[in-house]
């Protein structure tokens, strides 16, 4: 009798350390899928941010580019009058191509604050997608690439152009250009190269360029920056999308 009871007390703590061994282990699976649960759900909340950011970013990319296109195509159009007319020591053109050819440089600021939150708080390593996560990593640099030519042509401008400019021409309707253009109709939020991009030149005076070969080689050189420039944008509005785009897959 006493065996028997031995033997039933004995299987009753060994289920009841079953019991406990497995409420336990059930306790810290529950806690690590609780867990696991939270934080992709965080980061599929930063990657709605980034995807998000990334589409502002892609307006912003469009606007630049058609900034761009208006300046080259002014800057040409300039050079070549001044090409065809090399002997004159001056030309006579609109004070809106000489501005848009010569001074208008809008900066290209985006934003990358979603991004670079995702990366600093190290859940860009719970992103399944490798390509996702190398994209994003190199998105920065991609944009740096894309402004670092912009840089150089408006450098060239205020360095090698406006001393000459400066000598030989009458800028105050160059200055007044610039303010009705720039400074009319902007809007809070919006960069200048959208407000402006569908809105038609002010002219008021046509005035005299100077030329000659030191003018003509900037104007060239501007041009060689500017066109890189549209270059390295162009390559950014299908990377853009197509980051957008695993990133919706991506998102649980």
């Amino acid at each position: 009798m006493g065996n028997k009871t031995y033997r039933r007390d004995g299987v009753r703590l060994a289920l009841e350390g079953f019991v406990v061994l497995v409420s336990i282990l059930a306790a810290f699976f529950l806690e690590g899928w609780r867990d696991d649960r939270e934080l992709a759900l965080e980061v599929d909340q930063e990657l709605v941010s980034v995807r998000l950011e990334l589409g502002r970013n892609l307006e912003l990319v469009h606007a630049e580019l058609g900034a761009l296109d208006r300046i080259i195509a002014a800057a040409d159009h300039l050079l070549g009058r001044l090409t065809d007319e090399r002997g004159a020591e001056a030309v006579i053109v609109p004070d809106s191509l000489v501005w848009l050819a010569t001074t208008w440089g809008p900066t290209f600021d985006v934003s990358l604050g979603a991004v670079d939150a995702l990366i600093a708080s190290g859940r860009l390593s719970q992103v399944d997608d490798h390509e996702l996560r190398l994209g994003l990593a190199g998105l920065r640099d991609m944009f740096a690439d894309a402004s670092e030519e912009q840089t150089l042509a408006q450098r060239l401008t205020f360095d090698r152009l406006y001393p000459i400019l400066e000598e030989r021409m009458d800028l105050d309707p160059i200055r007044r250009v610039s303010a009705e253009f720039i400074l009319s109709g902007q809007r809070a939020g919006a960069a200048p190269q959208e407000e402006t991009i569908d809105r038609a030149m002010p002219t008021h005076d046509m005035v005299r360029f100077p030329n000659g070969p030191a003018v003509r080689g900037v104007l060239n050189t501007r041009l060689v920056w500017y066109e890189a420039a549209i270059a390295e944008l162009r390559r950014l509005p299908p990377h853009l999308t197509s980051l957008m785009d695993q990133i919706s897959a991506e998102i649980r």
